[in-house]
């Protein structure tokens, strides 16, 4: 999407592969209130441009998420 910035994808798509705040901020090196920043932002973000996805976004249950492997992305 195109209004998050690099951080709030990664920090998303971490989420959907099932990772908890505490997890993530570990992963990235920051604090876990700064990854509940970044995806305030990003929900706020979202739903100004696509208000129709709130129910998906607001009532997202962690428990129905799968952990995905984490791959390294290549560098071309």
């Amino acid at each position: 999407i195109k209004s998050l910035n690099f951080q709030q994808l990664l920090i998303a798509y971490l989420r959907l592969d099932g990772h908890n705040d505490a997890e993530i901020a570990q992963l990235l090196g920051v604090t876990h209130q700064a990854i509940y920043y970044h995806m305030k932002k990003a929900r706020r973000d979202v739903l100004a441009v696509y208000p129709h996805l709130a129910p998906a976004i607001e009532g997202r249950n962690r428990q129905h998420c799968r952990r995905l492997p984490i791959t390294p992305m290549e560098t071309p």
